[in-house]
């Protein structure tokens, strides 16, 4: 067996036959596709017929009420999960940041930023060049050698990101990684996620329950339903970048566009209740 590198190859994943096209107006061509999805676990309906598709490029968040099945609906697309009914599609390396803090504990913060490689088989120089030029996009090259442990909540969780990023992924599922940082933190968390993401070619999918981390981050905003899931907004973010700042939350466009996704969460609620 050769023990040479060999850069893996895209793949696609399916993990149901393919369901007929989405509703018309949706772009064929596209890096991630939801067609008719559900998911019941028991008797209970966690996600009903949801359809969306994203953009090869496109950084698109999804918000809704605890429990309405984005957790969910993320996992099916890392491949965790099989949907009841419907098609999950993804084209290309795929990589997962999860709520919560993922790191090994015995390995440094460059080790763990390198795992990924390591199980693909990448030599260990290679490997260990391209760990440290992740720490540094995320401003941690200088941690290369810290353990999880001496590290604060925000800097962990940069950690993961820039383990997320050294695969060199083509679609990146997000599921609120910054939900258990402080507000400071978690503002200068998303100007940077933003600033690597629009240095690459990168599909992001970021949910989240904050509606202006999702106003502040997105290209579009994906509004689900209380459970079970669905999505009843789409709404395009047509507001000029940067707009992670705090001050950028302020400006009334901005406001307008929060506020309208937040009647629509909130008229969900009521529905439910």
């Amino acid at each position: 067996m050769s023990n040479e590198w060999v850069e893996p190859a895209s793949v696609e994943v399916v993990h149901e036959p393919p369901s007929p096209p989405l509703r018309s107006g949706h772009d064929p061509h596209c890096s991630l596709l939801i067609a008719h999805c559900s998911q019941q676990f028991g008797a209970v309906p966690a996600l009903a017929s949801v359809n969306l598709a994203v953009r090869p490029g496109e950084f698109v968040c999804l918000v809704g009420p605890s429990g309405c099945g984005k957790t969910s609906l993320l996992r099916i697309l890392a491949g965790l999960a099989r949907p009841t009914g419907g098609t999950a599609y993804l084209a290309g390396r795929v990589a997962t940041v999860f709520q919560g803090q993922s790191l090994f504990p015995w390995l440094t913060a460059v080790d763990n930023v390198a795992y990924g490689l390591q199980l693909a088989g990448m030599p260990t120089a290679r490997r260990r060049e391209i760990a440290i030029e992740q720490l540094r996009r995320v401003g941690l090259e200088r941690f290369a050698r810290a353990y999880p442990h001496t590290l604060s909540g925000g800097m962990q969780q940069r950690v993961n990101i820039a383990r997320a990023l050294a695969v060199n992924p083509d679609v990146l599922l997000m599921d609120e990684p910054f939900g258990s940082l402080d507000e400071q933190t978690r503002i200068l968390m998303q100007e940077q996620l933003v600033a690597l993401w629009q240095g690459s070619d990168t599909t992001v999918l970021f949910v989240t329950h904050s509606v202006d981390e999702a106003v502040a981050m997105g290209d579009r905003v994906c509004v689900m339903s209380a459970r079970p899931g669905r999505i009843i907004l789409d709404l395009p973010i047509d507001l000029p970048r940067p707009r992670t700042r705090y001050a950028d939350r302020e400006g009334i466009a901005f406001r307008a566009t929060a506020t309208r996704i937040w009647n629509v969460l909130e008229q969900g609620l009521r529905t439910e209740d």
